[in-house]
């Protein structure tokens, strides 16, 4: 473990070097944020910081990878609508999508008790003919038409207080200690061509990379019938680039409670701060139902029992988030899950209730366990 985050630190010393220009990049406000992790979570409004035991806690809270009964490898796919709550907007960061019947792949997982690894796509955005205008100080009339494409990745290594524990000395851990080292990679394409005087200039072509590191903490404090999570992500965080100014990136953090109020049924409640002034609180409930089915084997002419795919266990899940939950400016979320012999589909459905003019957003993660 001390070796693991000896080298984390290392790497991040690699990385701290100031960039070499003084333009701020072009790119949108929700350009490192990406898109929530996990079909389940988010059918559950995004209430999952104290839920734990599945391989989408990277995002919500590292720690929670503490609760997984087994390796599990995860694969997620969204399509995602732009939705506004009050001064919340979830910028459609897959504008270009294409991919499984027009759905993103949008995170990847390989997953156990002790660590993690992962990746995510933060955006991946494409804008054509950006037109400005304005006069100079010689009272010159300059137009300018932009092309901008950008996509920024990261590649998570996760890490949690189980690793290389004995099964005596997890039993005796009170609590879980999770963290993710995180390596961000960015392109950035820009093609400007502008006028003066209705004269046309030289057309300007840019092509910039870019490299960052970011860490998110977690805790999780795990008992019987309830659990009380904190996450911290984007603790140290900033993206350097070759011909723009470094972007730091803000701290997100979050705190939730969850409550298995009997077998099969768990409500949980969070509370989001992004670290920005500007930035409201946001507040997420959720609740999640399991039907538990007794698992009654049969005989398959002969050879090993197996289990009936009728067998499976079905969730279905609700919830809702936004910065006033008691008024009509939120979001509204549901899914159902179902897993049979460790194997498990979950999808989501999220939008804030318009009439005919709803905007949907759908979510598919499909959960595979391996050894």
């Amino acid at each position: 473990m001390e070796k693991r985050v000896i080298f984390s630190i290392l790497c991040l010393t690699f990385f701290s070097r100031e960039s070499a220009g003084t333009e701020k990049a072009p790119l949108l406000e929700g350009a490192y944020w990406g898109l929530e992790s996990g079909a389940r979570p988010f059918a559950m409004g995004g209430a999952f910081v104290a839920v734990g035991g599945d391989a989408s806690c990277i995002y919500w809270n590292p720690a929670g990878l503490g609760l997984l009964p087994q390796s599990i490898a995860m694969f997620g796919f969204s399509d995602m609508k732009d939705i506004e709550v009050e001064n919340i907007e979830v910028v459609n960061l897959f504008r270009t999508a294409t991919g499984l019947s027009g759905k993103r792949l949008s995170f990847v997982a390989f997953s156990e008790n002790q660590g993690a690894l992962s990746w995510r796509p933060l955006s991946s955005i494409c804008e054509n003919n950006m037109y400005e205008q304005n006069i100079n100080a010689d009272g010159d009339t300059i137009e300018r038409w932009k092309d901008i494409e950008y996509s920024i990745n990261e590649f998570v290594l996760s890490m949690t207080t189980l690793m290389g524990a004995t099964d005596q000395e997890i039993q005796g851990m009170p609590c879980i200690l999770g963290m993710n080292v995180k390596y961000l990679n960015g392109r950035i394409g820009v093609a400007e061509k502008s006028r003066k005087n209705e004269v046309w200039e030289e057309p300007n072509i840019n092509l910039d990379s870019g490299n960052g590191y970011s860490i998110d903490i977690g805790f999780l404090y795990p008992k019987k019938r309830i659990a009380i999570g904190l996450a911290a992500r984007n603790v140290l965080a900033k993206m350097y680039w070759h011909d723009y100014s470094g972007d730091r990136i803000n701290a997100n953090l979050r705190g939730g409670i969850a409550l298995e109020l009997f077998k099969g049924f768990i409500l949980a409640s969070d509370v989001e701060k992004r670290w920005d002034d500007k930035a409201p609180y946001i507040y997420h409930t959720g609740a999640e139902k399991t039907f538990i089915r007794e698992k009654k084997q049969r005989s398959n002419f002969g050879t090993k029992n197996r289990q009936s795919l009728k067998q499976g266990d079905l969730s279905i899940r609700v919830g809702a988030y936004g910065t006033d939950l008691l008024k009509e400016e939120k979001i509204y979320t549901g899914g159902i899950g179902y897993s049979y012999s460790n194997y498990r589909v979950d999808t989501s459905v999220s939008g804030k209730y318009e009439g005919k003019d709803s905007k949907l957003s759908f979510r598919l993660t499909i959960s595979v366990p391996f050894e």
